[in-house]
């Protein structure tokens, strides 16, 4: 649901009476061709998606207090002059009957400042306030709420007009403060630090369990690991994960206490050095409600499935290259291109900069760097953006040339649509003698043009 105010004022200035005026002295005198009317202009402001919480407090779109707009007058006042302003719930019928509505008064608003002053030679008021200390009449409404502010009253011989009345119509929506799970449910293993079989038996997850705002009262979560869910997980999404034996967590109920928004989650993994032997391990955590007026767990995030693999290979570009690397250079290297029906040599391009060298979708690039290095990065300058490749394909490193390892595919990033430059980043440094892959799709279909092409360790 969403909450939409609409201002709605009469358009003619009519008196809705002949009143007795009570003038600045007695002796001044009411010309009545030069009618001094006190009116409102509509709000500027439109105030939409106003949502409140469970305990009444509005999350968005509408301030409280809010603030209206002044009293005007046609003329200047000619003295110092009061004007009452009054919530008038008897005029939601007339306003239904005029507009085909079905409208009903919003209990429990109030006007904060209803005695104004306008004073002498002025035409404004301090604007109108008002406030909802009591936030019931928006609870569970599906109606159509409606808000008739009027003047009441006027001195100094002010007459009031049907333009001195506003109505402010809206709906009502409830927001539950959604509980989500963090994003980052894996836990990597690289299997080429000392150690690493045990690094990662005690792991937390930071903010596993997170509110959208700060809990008004705390909410509690039981947690267990459920493996019987492991057979359909992969029958789902074509994967072979195993059940790790021997995993606890380390509490069985999560809490957010009042106040914070978020609870962390730690574990006990079971032995899972398998994964140097390509097993992946599957941890699925169901997680019950249990309290916690206002939150709501929804179905998406009622289990966790937590995978244990070791840390994948993979490439990502950027348009700067990280700090603390420094440029691979050697007399010994070479690079080629090329299909089935031939290479094209290319090491001049890994050797000084050159106008330019024709890449070509499809082909496979191979560079020798003539000795095994620890990369951490290669970098590819085009002649101009749109004269560059904007993703490798299988993107392989290897010592010797007859074991590869596959670092997966560079797709460049939608910020960096226009650069020339790309610097394509190991996850981790890679030992290597030999890079190879498959040149991708140009950019702009005018195949691509490279100018050189660089190394880093």
């Amino acid at each position: 649901m969403k909450k939409y105010w609409k201002y709605l004022i009469a358009a003619a200035a009519i008196a809705v009476s002949a009143p007795t005026f009570t003038a600045c002295s007695d002796n001044d005198e009411v010309d009545p061709y030069s009618i001094n009317y006190v009116y409102m202009r509509q709000p500027n402001d439109t105030y939409a998606n106003v949502e409140y919480k469970f305990n009444g407090d509005f999350l968005s779109g509408l301030e409280d207090p809010l603030a209206l707009v002044p009293v005007r007058l046609t003329k200047p006042a000619p003295c110092d002059m009061t004007v009452e302003i009054a919530i008038d719930p008897t005029l939601v019928e007339e306003y239904n009957e005029a507009n085909d509505g079905n409208y009903v008064f919003l209990e429990g608003a109030e006007v904060l400042n209803p005695t104004l002053t306008i004073k002498k030679g002025e035409y404004l008021s301090d604007v109108i306030t008002l406030g909802f200390t009591d936030h019931t009449g928006f609870f569970d409404k599906t109606e159509d709420l409606i808000l008739p502010v009027v003047v009441k009253s006027a001195n100094g011989g002010a007459v009031i007009s049907k333009s001195s009345r506003i109505f402010l119509t809206f709906n009502s929506t409830y927001h539950a403060n959604v509980l989500t799970l963090t994003s980052d449910l894996s836990i990597f293993n690289d299997i080429d630090e000392a150690g690493w079989e045990t690094a990662n038996t005690n792991y937390t997850f930071t903010d596993f369990l997170r509110a959208e705002w700060a809990v008004d009262d705390a909410v509690k979560v039981t947690l267990a690991i459920d493996n019987s869910l492991i057979a359909a997980y992969n029958t789902t999404n074509g994967t072979n994960y195993q059940a790790l034996a021997g995993t606890t967590l380390g509490a069985t109920q999560l809490e957010i206490p009042v106040g914070q928004i978020s609870a962390n989650l730690s574990m006990k993994l079971g032995n899972y050095t398998g994964v140097a032997n390509d097993i992946e391990y599957l941890i699925p955590v169901k997680i019950n409600f249990v309290s916690g007026d206002g939150a709501l767990l929804p179905e998406a995030f009622q289990v966790a499935y937590i995978e244990v693999t070791a840390a994948p290979k993979v490439v990502t570009c950027m348009v700067n290259l990280p700090d603390g690397l420094t440029q691979f250079e050697s007399t010994n290297w070479s690079a080629t291109t090329g299909s089935s029906s031939g290479n094209q040599d290319f090491t001049n391009v890994l050797d000084a900069p050159v106008d330019y060298f024709w890449f070509y979708p499809g082909y496979t690039t191979t560079v020798d760097l003539g000795e095994v290095q620890n990369i951490s990065a290669f970098a590819m300058y085009w002649y101009a953006w749109y004269y560059a490749l904007v993703n490798l394909e299988n993107i392989e490193t290897s010592v010797d040339g007859n074991s590869w390892t596959s670092w997966g595919n560079m797709e460049l990033p939608d910020d960096m649509t226009y650069a020339s430059t790309h610097y394509i980043v190991f996850s981790k440094p890679a030992k290597m003698r030999y890079l190879r892959f498959v040149n991708g799709d140009d950019a702009y279909g005018w195949d691509a043009a490279l100018k050189y092409m660089s190394f880093w360790k």
